[in-house]
């Protein structure tokens, strides 16, 4: 007799270094940069998520974070161009503590509204080693197109989110949450027949989550 046993294996994630770029490189550190620079070394990083939010990134790029540094805000991205065997990458570079993406300081207002990431129609992207949190929402995925395909989000920690949970009756809020994603009202149930669902083969892999809201 005969015994086949089949497994599923998913890929281990790889640092940004360890990847051949096939699109542009861009670092960030809140303790070194300058929105000044160019952002493509790291020894010119840009500095704050504000300058980020103005990149247009498309497949093959990637976005890295410096270890041990903290930024306060939002970052927010249409990151629609990537595709499964080309992504947009979001990850770390250096040595030390995961990057932190916050919005508050630390003391988080009875009813939070705030993001830390706004992303919008997610294609092709891959999302790692990220530490994010003190906020209404760690990642918000937001889609207004169909047809999106490919994101994995893998070896981030969220924490300390808050949002409706703290108010009751906040109907304008989004539920606080580590990771979310939401569809627009410019999509409806019949574009789902006719070019499919804003979002398929999503993957949450290696993910932590401490004291995260809803």
């Amino acid at each position: 007799a005969f015994i086949c046993l089949c497994t599923a294996v998913l890929p281990m994630s790889v640092s940004a270094e360890e990847n051949e770029a096939t699109g542009k490189v861009y670092y960030v550190s809140s303790s070194e940069g300058d929105d000044s620079n160019d952002g493509l070394s790291q020894k010119t990083p840009f500095q704050t998520l504000a300058r980020v939010s103005e990149l247009e990134l498309t497949a093959g790029d990637q976005l890295l974070f410096k270890c041990d540094d903290i930024w306060y805000g939002t970052v927010t991205l249409e990151l629609s161009k990537g595709t499964k065997d080309n992504p947009i990458l979001i990850s770390s570079y250096g040595k030390g503590e995961r990057p932190s993406l916050r919005y508050y300081t630390g003391h988080v207002t009875e009813a939070c509204a705030e993001n830390v990431m706004v992303l919008w129609n997610c294609n092709g992207v891959e999302i790692n080693n990220l530490d994010v949190g003190w906020s209404n929402a760690g990642i918000r995925m937001e889609y207004n197109t169909v047809g999106n395909k490919y994101v994995r989000i893998e070896n981030c920690h969220f924490h300390d989110i808050y949002g409706t949970t703290q108010k009751t009756n906040l109907a304008a809020l989004s539920f606080s949450s580590a990771i979310y994603t939401r569809m627009t009202e410019e999509i409806n149930a019949s574009d789902f027949e006719k070019d499919g669902y804003p979002l398929t083969d999503f993957y949450i892999n290696r993910c932590t989550s401490y004291d995260g809201g809803a």
